[in-house]
């Protein structure tokens, strides 16, 4: 998605410029305060912050984290300049103790490639370098920060040497694409910082809970796809066998039940003799 604003806004500019011959500065690459200024600034920002955010989380447990928050805070640097446009200041400020530009073959870019962009691609490589133990535990992070990077400086650096062609068709071709080449290195930084925070062991489940929850078929409860339990097979008794039952032999031969023994009865003198059950009374005192 990052790739395709890129190219949208490079479409866009592009299309203004070959139909109408220029562009509203609403949409122009190379203009201030507009749409690819800000989206600019924002993809090195969001960066930033993410790389940050994974600093913090590791800045008391690990040392080796501190050389990334040097690489977190250059990233946020580079939104800074997108919107504030340091290097083209101190650029200015260079070009006038030094002369001045015109009439040089640096007429266009001026000299802050050599005495900014160059210095500072070159503490942007010593930076991510000092990043390498910290980020060598998510794997491909250090390339994909090292490539972002690369295609960032090198557009904004190495392209912006060839605005200064007295060809206008190079001239414009390599504003384009300077631009472009820029917003697509930002989209790059943004993947890797994500891609870092998602996969980094101290951020990983932290971060999962923020990605988007899964579709409805995803979500259907759970209890519908399990299947309906299957009824166990009845299964019929054995019948007893001929020597489990008792033979008639065998039950004539128990013997039979004895009546209860009648025990004698004391009773103390004086007392009425009991009668027998079924005996008739006696009228007779």
């Amino acid at each position: 998605m990052l790739l395709v604003a890129d190219a949208l806004l490079t479409l866009n500019h592009t299309v203004w410029l070959l139909a109408f011959g220029r562009v509203p500065n609403l949409f122009d690459l190379n203009g201030e305060a507009n749409i690819p200024a800000w989206w600019s600034s924002a993809q090195l920002m969001v960066a930033g912050v993410i790389v940050a955010l994974v600093v913090l989380r590791n800045f008391r447990t690990d040392r080796r984290s501190w050389a990334v928050a040097a690489l977190s805070a250059m990233l946020i640097l580079f939104s800074m300049d997108e919107t504030a446009s340091f290097h083209e200041r101190l650029g200015q400020f260079i070009d006038g103790h030094l002369g001045g530009k015109a009439g040089t073959h640096l007429w266009d870019s001026g000299y802050w490639p050599f005495f900014i962009g160059i210095p500072g691609a070159i503490a942007a490589g010593y930076i991510v370098w000092s990043s390498l133990a910290f980020l060598s535990s998510v794997k491909g992070s250090i390339g994909r920060f090292a490539v972002g990077l690369a295609v960032l400086l090198g557009a904004a650096v190495g392209i912006e040497l060839l605005n200064n062609s007295d060809v206008p068709a190079l001239r414009t071709a390599s504003e384009i694409l300077e631009e472009a080449l820029e917003m697509v290195g930002g989209s790059l930084l943004v993947w890797s910082a994500c891609d870092l925070i998602l996969r980094h062991p101290s951020t990983a489940e932290a971060a999962a809970a923020l990605l988007p929850l899964p579709g409805r078929r995803e979500m259907a409860d759970p209890y519908d796809r399990i299947p309906a339990p299957i009824a166990p097979t009845p299964v019929a008794a054995a019948p007893a066998s001929a020597a489990a039952r008792p033979s008639k032999a065998s039950r004539s031969a128990a013997p039979a039940p004895q009546a209860e023994e009648e025990l004698p009865i004391t009773l103390p003198p004086g007392s009425p003799r009991p009668r027998r059950p079924g005996a008739a009374r006696s009228s007779l005192p």
